[in-house]
């Protein structure tokens, strides 16, 4: 039987992320179910010196979760998403 490779590249930025070690449920609530833990992730990366990369790294990649302190849907900001869908509601009534 053969083994297929995992291949992940860590991203150069994540070394010197304050993440590291963080509960991964925070970042990924989406898979785990548990939303209680966005708070701290976003905690953790208001005070993270590499928020923007990993923001950008983020988007970049079409990713899912918390990066760099903003909750992203396959590489767009729900918060963006949900005032663009609240304000053409308005405009249609």
């Amino acid at each position: 039987m053969s083994s297929i490779p995992f291949i992940f590249q860590t991203p150069t930025f994540f070394k010197d992320a304050l993440c590291k070690g963080a509960p991964q449920d925070w970042f990924f609530p989406e898979f785990s179910g548990n939303h209680r833990g966005i708070r701290q992730a976003k905690q953790l990366c208001s005070a993270c010196s590499v928020s923007e990369e990993c923001l950008a790294y983020g988007m970049n990649t079409k990713s899912s979760g918390v990066w760099g302190g903003i909750t992203l849907d396959r590489g767009n900001n729900r918060r963006r998403k949900k005032s663009t869908n609240q304000q053409q509601k308005e405009e249609t009534k």
